[in-house]
């Protein structure tokens, strides 16, 4: 079980398939932290030993530029029809990436490929 926590720009039914799949997800929506800015949701991921699922590229951006983060970051890419899709490729990514190496890491997923960025 990997410890999530999903941005706002995450759908739901990401949130759901990664509940479903065994994960513990924090969900910012169903928070009362609803609205937060993106500082304050890196630093709860960081301060809760999550793992940070969103859409938002600028959480990428600021991966690149730091220092090496205690932070890892799921970045998903794709519109809503391709969710199962990029359902599929985030479950091949899990599968053979450990929660351990996500930590301090990018990893970019959209429907059919995925990468993996060290810092």
């Amino acid at each position: 079980m990997t410890r999530f926590l999903a941005d706002e720009d995450v759908y739901a039914i990401t949130v759901r398939w990664l509940r479903a799949a065994g994960h513990d997800v924090l969900y910012v929506c169903e928070t009362p932290q609803r609205g937060i800015s993106d500082d304050r949701v890196w630093d709860w991921a960081r301060q809760e030993g999550r793992i940070l699922v969103t859409r938002d590229k600028g959480f990428g951006r600021r991966f690149v530029g730091s220092t090496p983060p205690r932070v890892g970051i799921i970045l998903i890419r794709g519109d809503f029809q391709e969710t199962p899709a990029v359902h599929q490729t985030l479950a091949d990514a899990l599968a053979a990436v450990p929660a351990n190496v996500l930590v301090g890491a990018l990893l970019v997923v959209q429907a059919g490929r995925y990468r993996l960025r060290r810092s």
